[in-house]
Order: C-alpha cells, then sequence, then structure tokens
C-alpha cells in the first residue's frame, strides 16, 4: 500500500469521524432547552405574573392596557422561554395556578402565548425545544407533544400548571 494511499484513507476515517462526532453533538445540542431571558423582560414577566395573581379580575380592568404596553415589550419571545421562566420561579408558579382559575385572567396571560406557539411550530422549531422544556420542568415529553400536535395550548399551560413541582 502506498504512502498516498494511507494517506487518503487515513483522511476519509478522520472526515467520516468529525462527520459522526458533529452529528452526535448536532442531536444532543437538539434537544436541549437553554432557557434565555434577560434581566428586563424577566422584570417584565413578573410585574405582569405578579399583577394578574394579585389582582381582582375588576381591578384588572383599569390596569389591562398597562399590562398591555408591558406584553409588548416581551414580543418575539418564545413562549416556551416565557412559561420557562414562570414554572423555574416558585412564586410565579403560584401565581400561575390563581391564574389558571379565571378564565378571564388566564385568556389574557395567553393571548400573546398562544400566538408564540402557533409561530414556533409554523416554523417547525417548537419540536426542538419540547424534549429539554419537558427536562427542565420535569413534565412529560410525550404529553407536551401531544399538546402541540393538535395545538391545544391550554391544555398545555394547565398541565404544567397541576405537574410542575
Amino acid at each position: 500500500m502506498s504512502i498516498k494511499k494511507i494517506g487518503k484513507s487515513l483522511l476519509s476515517v478522520y472526515f467520516n469521524l468529525f462527520f459522526l462526532i458533529t452529528l452526535f453533538f448536532t442531536q444532543l445540542s437538539a434537544e436541549e432547552f437553554v432557557l434565555t431571558v434577560s434581566e428586563e423582560r424577566a422584570e417584565v414577566i413578573e410585574e405582569i405574573v405578579t399583577t394578574m395573581g394579585e389582582t381582582s379580575v375588576p381591578m384588572l380592568l383599569f390596569k389591562k392596557k398597562q399590562l398591555e404596553e408591558l406584553s409588548k415589550k416581551l414580543k418575539g419571545m418564545g413562549s416556551f422561554n416565557f412559561l420557562g421562566y414562570i414554572f423555574t420561579h416558585p412564586e410565579l408558579k403560584e401565581y400561575m395556578k390563581e391564574i389558571a382559575e379565571s378564565s378571564w385572567k388566564f385568556d389574557g396571560i395567553m393571548k400573546s402565548t398562544r400566538k408564540g406557539f402557533d409561530r414556533d411550530k409554523a416554523a417547525g422549531t417548537i419540536w426542538d425545544q419540547i424534549p429539554g422544556f419537558a427536562k427542565l420542568l420535569d413534565v412529560s415529553e410525550e404529553k407536551l407533544t401531544q399538546f402541540a400536535e393538535k395545538g391545544d395550548w391550554d391544555d398545555l399551560v394547565q398541565y404544567l400548571v397541576k405537574h410542575v413541582r
């Protein structure tokens, strides 16, 4: 065997090895969900959820415009990031229980959340986020996938309210 053939053979082995390693890490990172929330957005989420959780429905009518302005600061934020932030903070998670008990409050918080999920589903990115998100919150990936397949965002969030510990 000539040195030229050995060199080509080794190069082929290295290329194949590089390809397999790259494929492995791509698959690994596809299953990761990285919660990315800026400090400014974290403050906005906290203010929205706290206000909605602590305030009675009649009083929220007076704060509707303020809450709408706050929610504009979250435009473009992924729904899994929004919910991930809420459900990884015990005090916000408790407020979500209060919000989920009121159809008016729940619909208010879900308005933008639904749009975000619909956008991620249409782009096909939601499927890569589900495994890591489920792992982050220690909930069933299978259940989240079922909700996403149906576009049943309200039940997905209600599931989180009941099952995130």
